[in-house]
């Protein structure tokens, strides 16, 4: 970063949200802060033990920012969305945003947020990574696991409301607000085959009639910022395994379709799938050039700097040009003014989170109170009626089924809500307040066990007989899918039994409101969220304390219908690749793929560190995606991974190399040729990147073909006589001297000063052709390594020049002979026209390659 400017390195900074690893200042932080500029932080649950460690690690933040110099104070960042989704402990619990739509109270929503706001904003926290805007559409195990609860419903009309009403309770107290996951998750599937990402498969059409219009609908509400998730969404770009790193989804359909002008922030760099296949280097790079203002790296240092000197040498290459910096770097400055961030009123005095906390307590008990919905209720059990001689079985999942037991422990409460002497499981505890609430209004006896994958045992059954009433709880079974088996067959036996059954989902409503396995269930509590605050509210209301109030926010139970919406247009897709300089990476790994017929040992990748080479890479896994050298104004060598193909990175390649030549002869800035005479490893196009070449560079036109050819019976070659008598009739002959012995000029550069043979044919004493004479061990092997290709005993000839096809044909005689002589078994003869192969055809040679030669 030393070349960078302090202007340009502030700029660059600030388009940086960086997660922390500990709970107090360290070294990283200050580097982040003081030399790398960072301008966001994303704090989490990990550095935010307590509310009073949470302030002194934002301030002492604010002022290492402020002592640093920083223009604005620093965005403290945080992922809070109510329910069991907090990362700040100690402040108070709100429910999550399914639960909250269920009140169906927008002002109630819009109070919620509001007072989050204030409390979040009290310990430092100024960027909540909220509203959750996807419509929640699918059934799927994936979808319900990525976003569940998090989601306010199925419909863009639901989300849209309520997502609106949380974005202007926080707004009220300029709190930033970033809306995610664009361009929506809702019909999300994992995709084992592209490592894990989510694959959303609906088409433009399908999601401008859903899930863009909830993200219409808060940038029509000025919302500061939208995260752009990491999940590939083929049915609008193709091309681009990440939502985050596409052109057309980040810029051409949020920007420029829907209208946003605000801040564009990128998914976290470092999730598994996009590390591995991308590399936080590159990732940061595509993520910048496709659209992004802010770029997401959440916790490893070393990914971090990664990412702020790839985009700072992308930067200083001219990939990334600097009006785009400067227009990111403006909009997260405007985003900060818009929020009234100043240093007066980040490091003034803030009020006291505990007495926030004393406020908020009846906006939490109301907001939980006017959640739980009855989705089902055919026998008219809620509220229970029961007597002191019933018996309620309570059967709760068991959080951690590592460390469970069968047949042990099973917890007896008594109408106190006192369990006695009773040693808990591993995760058992986590029901413990739904179970104590149940017992306290219940006077008779209560029974609380847990299940768990390990199936319904013998001991579940004899409590299944002994009790009244049996309550079932589930945690989201698409993602937990033994809860299905194990609440199928506690229903059927309640059902043999004739004892009444009551599910309750707290979690997802999907486990039952649109699952086969609940279809006969006639009584249904959804509790959306298993936190203890939503425990005792679910408890009160099977016993008639509190009315359910709640309604499940899908689009049936709200009698919706799903309405549609005008078809946007479709624009072209792009991609750029960050390219970087060569550093000394093994290129053979890479090579292998590409060329699996030409193997090379490593010796024949030497001399790419004695020209310009150029790699695209992850820079996260040092995995080389494409390569490419060029020596003076010749591509001599490009490569991609074959399953990379397709995907921009030999252009980017290529055009990194014609910046690179402009850059260091301005009179010649353009390369000249495709395919190089040395280092030789292609002398022109393949036929598999021969209508690549075309296509991207119309300019390099055909010449000739170039052929490699080969003689691997050396042993077997004697001179023919007719040969000999026309070299005698032409006064020709033929002679071998190193290098050094002869006038070198006429050779290429790069073979003169070596330890290599010349065959010269001498007419009337003057030098009328020659032809270099080599093998394995000479010096000049490394500006040749197709010699690497042939067997172990082989003589190469380079760089052939003559007047005619008699003194081309003696030269090779010549070289054959003293290869033969001293044992060699192939000749090997490079560069030559198919002209000159026809005139070698009766030596015994045979076409090993052809490649065609292109220039401009």
């Amino acid at each position: 970063m030393e070349e960078l400017t302090e202007a340009e390195r502030n700029q660059i900074g600030q388009l940086f949200i960086c997660g922390l690893r500990n709970a107090e200042l360290d070294d990283d932080i200050a580097e982040l802060v003081r030399t790398f500029r960072v301008g966001s932080i994303q704090v989490s649950l990990k550095n935010l033990p307590s509310l009073d460690q949470a302030r002194e690690l934002i301030r002492g933040v604010q002022q290492l920012a402020y002592e640093a110099g920083h223009e604005q104070p620093m965005a403290i960042c945080m992922d809070q969305e109510g329910g069991i989704l907090n990362n700040l402990k100690g402040v108070t619990q709100f429910p999550c945003p399914m639960a909250l739509a269920a009140s169906k109270d927008a002002d109630l929503v819009e109070a919620v947020a509001e007072a989050s706001a204030k409390e979040l904003q009290a310990v430092g926290v100024n960027f909540l990574f909220a509203p959750c805007m996807d419509v929640l559409k699918s059934t799927s195990a994936s979808a319900d696991f990525l976003l569940g609860t998090r989601a306010f419903g199925d419909d863009h009309e639901i989300v849209s409301q309520f997502g609106c009403a949380f974005l202007r309770g926080m707004q009220k107290q300029n709190l930033m607000a970033c809306g995610k996951h664009f361009p929506g998750y809702g019909t999300a599937s994992m995709d084992s085959v592209l490592g894990g990402v989510p694959v959303v498969s609906d088409n433009e059409i399908q999601m401008q009639a859903q899930a863009f219009l909830p993200f219409k609908a808060i940038i029509d509400n000025d919302i500061d910022a939208i995260m752009v998730g990491g999940c590939s969404a083929p049915g609008l770009d193709p091309t681009e395994a990440h939502a985050c790193l596409s052109w057309k989804i980040c810029t051409e359909i949020l920007r420029e379709q829907l209208g946003f002008k605000n801040v564009v922030v990128s998914e976290c760099l470092e999730m598994e799938a996009l590390y591995q296949q991308v590399g936080v280097k590159q990732g940061t790079v595509s993520a910048k050039l496709a659209g992004c203002d802010m770029i997401l790296c959440c916790s490893s240092f070393k990914l971090q700097k990664q990412a702020l000197e790839g985009l700072s040498g992308a930067y200083l290459d001219g990939l990334v040009e600097p009006e785009s910096i400067a227009a990111s770097a403006e909009r997260v400055r405007r985003m900060k003014a818009t929020r009234h961030l100043t240093w007066q009123s980040i490091l003034g005095e803030r009020p006291f989170v505990t007495e926030l906390i004393q406020e908020h307590k009846l906006l939490s008990a109301r907001a939980y109170e006017s959640a739980v919905a009855i989705g089902r209720d055919y026998l008219h059990m809620i509220p229970f009626s029961l007597k002191r001689s019933d018996t309620i079985l309570l059967l709760t999942p068991l959080c951690d089924t590592d460390e469970l037991h069968t047949g042990k422990s099973t917890p007896q409460l008594n109408g106190n809500g006192n369990s006695g002497n009773v040693r808990l499981l591993p995760g058992e505890a986590t029901f413990q307040h739904l179970g104590k609430t149940i017992a306290s209004y219940h006077t008779g006896k209560t029974l609380h066990t847990s299940y768990s994958q390990n199936g319904i045992i013998k001991l579940h059954e004899q409590l299944i007989a002994r009790a009244t009433i049996v309550i079932l709880v589930n945690t989201s079974s698409y993602s937990n899918m033994y809860q299905t088996s194990i609440t199928k067959y506690v229903q059927l036996l309640c059902d043999q039994r004739r004892i009444p059954f009551v599910l309750v989902a707290a979690s997802s409503p999907h486990d039952m409101a649109s699952s086969n396995h609940t279809s006969d269930t006639k009584t249904y509590v959804c509790a959306f969220e298993f936190t203890p605050e939503m425990q005792v509210t679910c408890a009160k209301v099977m016993f008639g304390k509190l009315p359910a109030l709640g309604t499940i926010p899908f689009s049936h139970f709200w009698g919706r219908q799903r309405s549609g919406s005008k078809s946007l247009s479709t624009p072209s897709t792009r991609k750029t690749w960050m390219v970087e300089t060569y550093a000394g990476e093994d290129v053979q790994p890479l090579w292998d793929l590409c060329f699996p017929k030409r193997k090379l040992p490593a010796e024949a990748f030497t001399v790419l560190n004695e020209i310009d080479c150029y790699v695209v890479k992850n820079s996260s896994t040092g995995k080389l995606y494409g390569f490419c050298a060029a020596h003076k104004t010749e591509v001599a060598l490009l490569m991609v991974d074959p399953s990379r193909r397709k995907m921009g990175i030999a252009v980017s390649l290529y055009k990194r190399v014609q910046r690179a030549k402009g850059r260091k002869d301005p009179s010649s800035a353009q390369l000249t040729s495709f395919g190089s005479v040395l280092p030789a490893y292609f002398a022109g196009a393949t036929p598999e990147s021969l209508a690549w070449l075309q296509k991207v560079d119309r300019a390099m036109v055909f010449r000739d073909n170039v052929v490699v050819l080969v003689n691997q019976r050396l042993q077997d070659f004697r001179v023919d006589a007719a040969v000999i008598q026309d070299l005698q009739q032409n006064n020709l002959r033929f002679s071998i001297a190193s290098v050094a012995e002869t006038d070198a000029q006429d050779l290429p550069e790069e073979l003169r000063d070596s330890d290599a043979y010349v065959a010269q044919c001498l007419k009337d004493s003057a030098v009328v052709g020659s032809v270099v004479l080599f093998n394995k061990g000479s010096s000049i092997a490394r500006w040749l390594p197709w010699i690497y290709e042939f067997g172990p005993s082989v003589g190469g000839m380079t760089s052939l020049r003559c007047e005619s096809d008699l003194i081309m044909q003696g030269l090779v005689c010549c070289a054959m002979r003293s290869f033969r002589i001293e044992g060699f078994q192939t000749v090997v003869l490079d560069h030559m026209s198919v002209a000159q192969r026809d005139s070698l055809s009766g030596l015994g040679f045979s076409v090993s390659r052809v490649e065609e030669k292109f220039s401009r």
